[in-house]
């Protein structure tokens, strides 16, 4: 199967600012700070007396890929940083297509109901100046899949497990990672995926089967019959004509 890498095209954070009741940071609409092409920060923080947070942001060009492509696997790759944290947490692939190709404060609030995990990892495991690397699972392949289709980029969040859980931190859960502006340490994606069949046909029985443009399959059944000759395939009977 063909295997392919996506850098990043833009990465960065929104902060929420700071406030003593954790409430206030973790729910407001809009962030106090967004960053774009630059370092990714995830956090969810208390550094007595204040509550903080960082959302991370990604987006990425699907069109690399070829139209039609199945997406069979999908690892998304974060350059370890630093890790400033006291306690460890899950860092959470969410979905991100609410965020705006050049991030904005508003993406802040508009992660904060992105609480389906597309793949996480432990950051008991997190390494400094190499590669972190999240599996997505399903439901982030399916995503990217669906971008694919409609040839769009795709979008990602980072949360903290425990941002997404709403759980009221008491010391520091803080990681940070190289970005889009970092040569060689960029985030990326490593996609694997079956290439496109688009145009193949074939019968099976007495109906008509093909790829549709977007790597489909679709069945055609035939009113009266269906006529193979050589490299032409005929549906007669008030049917289309294929060739």
């Amino acid at each position: 199967m063909p295997i392919i890498e996506i850098e990043a095209e833009n990465s960065g954070y929104i902060y929420s600012g700071i406030n003593a009741t954790y409430a206030t940071v973790h729910d407001v609409a809009s962030g106090n700070l967004v960053i774009n092409d630059d370092a990714i920060q995830v956090c969810n923080a208390f550094t007595n007396p204040y509550y903080f947070l960082y959302r991370g942001a990604l987006v990425f060009d699907t069109t690399l890929l070829p139209a039609g492509a199945t997406i069979t696997a999908i690892t998304l790759s974060l350059y370890g940083h630093t890790d400033k944290s006291d306690t460890d947490v899950d860092i959470t692939i969410v979905d991100g297509s609410d965020l705006a190709d050049t991030f904005v404060v508003a993406d802040y609030g508009d992660l904060l109901d992105e609480v389906t995990s597309y793949g996480e990892y432990d950051t008991s495991g997190f390494t400094a100046e190499a590669y972190n690397v999240i599996t997505l699972n399903a439901a982030g392949i399916a995503a990217l899949q669906t971008a694919i289709t409609a040839g769009a980029k795709i979008r990602f969040g980072l949360r903290t497990s425990t941002d997404i859980a709403n759980t009221t931190p008491t010391d520091r859960e803080w990681v940070s990672y190289y970005g889009s502006d970092t040569i060689g340490k960029k985030p990326k994606l490593t996609i694997t995926y079956n290439e496109p069949r688009k145009g193949q046909a074939w019968i099976e029985g007495s109906n008509f089967h093909f790829f549709d443009e977007y790597n489909v399959e679709k069945i055609l059944a035939a009113a009266n019959s269906i006529v193979s000759n050589e490299s032409e395939i005929v549906c007669h009977e008030d049917n289309v004509v294929y060739v």
